[in-house]
């Protein structure tokens, strides 16, 4: 049997769907849309930041299997 690498929960958090407004989206795209109403919050000075919904503890337990 193969033993998995650390390596292998990171690969299993990539392709993990968050929350996030009206739908699901892949976490990188969730943390892009986070960079950018960052940027944007800071810009305007108004607090608007693009948080995704975090994954229930389930998903997350998955992760390291």
């Amino acid at each position: 049997m193969k033993q998995a690498s650390r390596f292998d929960g990171l690969a299993r958090l990539i392709v993990l769907y968050l929350p996030l407004g009206d739908g699901l989206t892949p976490v990188s795209v969730a943390l892009t849309r986070l960079a950018t109403s960052l940027g944007r919050s800071f810009e305007t000075g108004k607090l608007a930041l693009a948080l995704p919904e975090p994954p229930d503890s389930l998903v997350l337990a998955g992760l390291g299997s």
